[in-house]
């Protein structure tokens, strides 16, 4: 990105134990300010803990700032969904959460309910389903 003369760009490796986006070297103390913008691609529905995801998630966003979370699109009728999102999640996904001790919500456990449920848990003032051409995800809209 600073080749292409864009610099208020950062890539950050971060902790996967912090509590605080911020502190991303888990130092105790945030290091960075708070940011506009925040994408979250394929991950909640992946995570042993989506609520403590999503409230980590809260604590790098402006007060002003939106996150754009695009995860996979499933319905609450189970026979909506693709049969190959259940092949998938028991695979990968659930087992992934499920052995870090997580709740294991899988590929077809985040429905729009769900997403917004937990946002509303993790202390986000709205969620909106975005309309986007983004098969087989749903975006979000995701404000604090």
């Amino acid at each position: 990105t600073k080749r292409a003369g864009m610099d208020n760009i950062q890539f950050l490796e971060l902790n996967p134990m912090s509590r605080d986006l911020r502190d991303y070297t888990n130092s105790g103390s945030p290091l960075i300010e708070p940011f506009d913008l925040i994408f979250i691609f394929d991950v909640v529905h992946d995570a042993a803990d989506p609520l403590g995801f999503l409230k980590t998630v809260k604590t790098g966003i402006k007060e002003d700032g939106v996150i754009l979370c695009m995860d996979i699109q499933c319905f609450e009728d189970p026979h909506q969904n693709p049969p190959l999102f259940y092949a998938l999640s028991m695979m990968y996904c659930m087992s992934s959460s499920i052995g870090e001790g997580g709740c294991g919500l899988g590929t077809c456990g985040l429905t729009q309910n769900v997403m917004e449920k937990l946002c509303k848990e993790a202390g986000y003032s709205s969620v909106k389903k975005v309309e986007a051409n983004t098969a087989p995800n749903a975006l979000y809209e995701v404000r604090p």
